[in-house]
């Protein structure tokens, strides 16, 4: 049986190339073929001693895609118009904490001392007369002898004159034995008990145990029931609780010519009482009495300026110690005003014992404290309420007014979970870091690309409440070529929550508008290396809010859509030679013919290179014409594919080349047209099709 090769038959039939043999040499060439001996495909069987036919034979059909020419890459992706772009994200490039931004001392020590200081003493005073009668050894005989012969009785009372001293003793005082005092004044009374007015009176007030003349009086008349007041002041003076009136002279002109009712057990009334006493010594009972009401002040300590206004404790500590120098009970009260916790103003009461010492710690977590009720400074500060009750003590006490009770507040473990105030200008820097890129996709390109619209966001949620600005820069790093630049970003402010409890969630897109990304891009970094920071209050001071758990976190994500300025674009592609026996192929010269279909919008240069991949070597290569771009709309989407056929000459030498090689590499190169300045976008679909064929005559 006589076939025809299978070979020839499947060559003749390839795409779209068409035997150009002219017919008369096809009929030949067929029936030369079916007389073979055999259907072996060995070209050496052909004779061609005497015509020399041409043939057109195909060797190579590709399709090249942009998948074909970016390899597999897990950022490359495709949008739902089929533009392709690259995606790639990193999770905390910044980020900070609520510790970083808020600094108090977690400790805090105050002393106090409360000295007891002046204090009232009950009021004392007593009363003394001097009669007449004890008066009597010391007057004139006439008078004695008449005032004696008309007792109880109505007479005419007779002049007398009292010259020498007497020494009218009072009881004690019960109430003290001695006292130093600050304030007050006795109150001295005279009062004539007698009938008739006396005239040029004179005593002193002693101080028995201390035998000082306290003061000295003078009444120059006192009519009969008339009373006399007089003030002694005490300030500053030391007193026992024993008093003498040293009574030194007194005389009266009688009732004639009228008689009067005559009683010898009257004559003159002393008495004294004090007034708005205040002590601050000696040896006394104590009457119950307020010894210190008032506010003190606690200072929060903190490290930036921060003004704080609101705080709410996550965890503290206060621990109260106070020891008493006083021989009095005191009652102890402790309470913080602008404070809750649970619900009620926390407060401390207790009975401090004469001469004791108490401890006591309160946990404070969950306390709730405003820190603003100064008016002298509405911040950072925080008031304890404090009341020390005196006792009353039924025995007489010594005590003196440096007498202390010593209070100390210690606050340790200090954690705040929320706090509202002014946080300060305060500028937080990161550490330095790396993000790693990959860019493998332009492997397979060399020349100029430009990507001309890249987009990078940086995404943030951001539970801090004030104003913030991020201070950061960007330098991409090409760590094969050492090309690095600055992405030239300016700071920017950044949303905040304005209520607590709420979070802001922001977007801060980089462009080409407001940075230098294209050019960033430009240098294809593999590395991105960045570092800054964050300025708090940056526009104003304003009243802010942080919890225990806010936070500032930032991911970047870049999207770089493939739109290119691009020049001098190259790229490659590997296809198979498809003769099966292309040691044996029977050509000697022609002509290679390529019909293309450009699916991008790219004039291209076509260069085919030969290349054996067993010793490395390249072989040959033909550079064929240009080839037209794909004609675009006015959105530069490709509408239609640009069919060229494309012819260039072989030799010999070529021939053996070709037999020699195993693969057909591609350059493709862009030649003018759409590129350079004008951006192109790359589509999925984007397709270059290429089928290379020999017209050549056979080898004889």
């Amino acid at each position: 049986m006589v076939c025809i090769p299978n070979s020839l038959y499947f060559w003749a039939q390839r795409l779209n190339f068409m035997f150009e043999i002219s017919k008369k040499f096809f009929v030949f060439l067929i029936a030369l073929l079916m007389i073979s001996v055999s259907c072996r495909k060995k070209f050496e069987k052909i004779s061609t001693a005497y015509w020399q036919p041409k043939i057109a034979l195909p060797f190579i059909q590709t399709t090249i895609t942009l998948q074909d020419i970016m390899p597999a890459d897990s950022n490359l992706a495709i949008h739902s118009d089929s533009t392709l772009y690259y995606a790639f994200h990193q999770d905390s490039i910044f980020g900070f904490i609520a510790d970083s931004l808020l600094h108090i001392s977690d400790t805090i020590n105050k002393s106090f001392r409360f000295s007891l200081g002046e204090i009232t003493v009950d009021t004392f005073g007593i009363s003394a007369a001097y009669s007449i009668n004890e008066a009597l050894p010391y007057i004139n005989q006439e008078a004695r002898d008449s005032l004696l012969a008309h007792n109880e009785s109505e007479n005419i009372f007779p002049p007398f004159n009292y010259s020498t001293p007497y020494s009218l003793v009072f009881d004690p005082i019960d109430v003290y034995r001695s006292l130093t005092f600050s304030e007050g004044y006795l109150e001295i009374k005279t009062q004539n008990q007698l009938p008739v007015t006396i005239v040029n009176i004179s005593f002193d007030i002693i101080d028995i145990e201390n035998n000082t003349i306290l003061k000295s009086i003078q009444i120059p008349q006192l009519q009969s029931g008339e009373t006399f007041s007089d003030t002694l002041e005490l300030r500053g003076k030391t007193l026992s609780n024993r008093f003498s009136f040293l009574i030194k002279n007194f005389s009266s002109s009688g009732s004639y010519p009228d008689s009067v009712f005559i009683n010898l057990n009257k004559g003159l009334s002393f008495a004294y009482m004090s007034h708005k006493v205040k002590v601050v010594g000696g040896e006394t009972k104590i009457p119950q009495q307020l010894m210190y009401s008032g506010i003190k002040t606690i200072d929060l300590n903190t490290e930036n300026g921060e003004k704080l206004r609101q705080i709410i404790f996550k965890q503290g500590h206060f621990r109260f110690e106070i020891q008493s120098e006083l021989n009095m009970d005191v009652y102890i009260g402790l309470s913080f005003p602008t404070g809750l916790l649970n619900g009620q103003v926390p407060s401390l009461d207790t009975i401090l014992p004469a001469n004791n010492f108490l401890q006591s710690t309160w946990d404070v977590s969950g306390m709730q404290l405003n820190l603003n009720s100064d008016i002298q400074q509405d911040y950072n500060r925080f008031p304890i309420q404090v009341s020390i009750n005196i006792f009353p003590t039924d025995q007489i006490i010594s005590f003196d007014s440096s007498n202390q009770i010593k209070a100390k507040l210690d606050v340790s473990e200090l954690s705040p979970s929320f706090v509202k105030g002014f946080l300060g200008k305060q500028t937080l820097n990161f550490d330095s870091d790396t993000i790693n890129m990959d860019f493998d996709f332009f492997n397979n390109f060399q020349g100029e690309i430009i990507l001309s619209d890249p987009v990078m966001t940086i995404t943030y949620t951001n539970s801090f409440g004030l104003p913030v600005k991020m201070l950061a820069s960007f330098r991409g790093i090409n760590t094969s070529s050492g090309a690095n630049t600055s992405l030239g970003l300016d700071s920017i402010p950044l949303d905040y929550p304005k209520t607590p409890g709420q979070y802001s969630h922001g977007l801060i897109r980089i462009d080409k508008n407001n940075s230098n990304i294209v050019n960033f891009m430009a240098v294809r970094p593999d590395k991105i290396v960045y570092k800054g920071g964050i300025l708090t209050n940056w526009n104003k001071d304003s009243l802010n809010f942080i919890y225990d758990t806010s936070h500032f976190v930032a991911n970047v994500d870049l999207i770089v859509p493939l739109t290119l300025s691009i020049n001098k674009l190259i790229f490659f592609d590997t296809a198979k030679i498809v003769l099966s026996n292309q040691k044996e192929f029977p050509l000697q010269s022609g002509i290679l013919k390529a019909k293309v279909a450009n699916g991008f919008p790219l004039n291209m240069k076509l260069q085919l290179i030969l290349f054996d991949s067993v010793s490395g070597q390249q072989l040959d290569s033909i550079s064929f014409g240009e080839i037209t771009a794909a004609p675009t709309n006015e959105n530069g989407r490709v509408t239609q594919l640009a069919n060229d056929s494309l012819f260039v000459n072989f030799d010999k030498t070529f021939i053996e080349n070709f037999k020699n090689a195993n693969k057909a590499i591609f350059k493709v190169e862009t030649s003018g047209g759409n590129h350079g300045s004008t951006p192109v976008t790359l589509y999925s679909y984007y397709t270059f099709k290429l089928a290379i064929g020999f017209v050549a005559k056979i080898k004889p």
